[in-house]
């Protein structure tokens, strides 16, 4: 075997031994992550939004509004009385929430966005949001 390919098998053998750490080192920074509890909706009444009309939205059921542009960050004030409510927007899921508390809903960007509470009576809410320009 000649000396050059001789350093190279032996470089190659470090380099294998060594390459991996990297890799190592990076997952428990990705477990971390993945093991982090989801942010609850829920907003402090005491640190409530405003509903500006321009960029966030605070409804009630059977009420709409619109924002000037998008996204439209949207809160939902859950009715008062009776038991927990189920808030989906736009055919999707939201959770269960206590009544009387203000949720946040999210940013929204589509040209139209219904919130329900199914298996109640109260009324849907609306909210209609300006396509973005560009």
């Amino acid at each position: 075997m000649t000396r050059q390919r001789w350093r190279t098998r032996m470089n190659m053998k470090k380099f294998r031994k060594y390459a991996r750490w990297p890799l190592w080192a990076g997952v428990p920074i990705l477990l971390v992550g993945c093991a982090s509890p989801e942010p609850v909706p829920v907003v402090d009444q005491n640190q409530a939004p405003v509903g500006d009309g321009y960029m966030t939205l605070v409804l009630e059921a059977g009420k709409g509004g619109s924002c000037a542009m998008a996204p439209c960050d949207l809160y939902f004030k859950t009715p008062e009385g009776g038991g927990d409510i189920r808030i989906v927007v736009n055919n999707i899921d939201q959770g269960t929430f206590p009544p009387g508390e203000l949720v946040s809903l999210g940013n929204y960007d589509v040209p139209t966005v219904r919130i329900q509470l199914p298996g109640t009576d109260y009324p849907q809410a609306f909210v209609h949001i300006p396509a973005r320009n560009g």
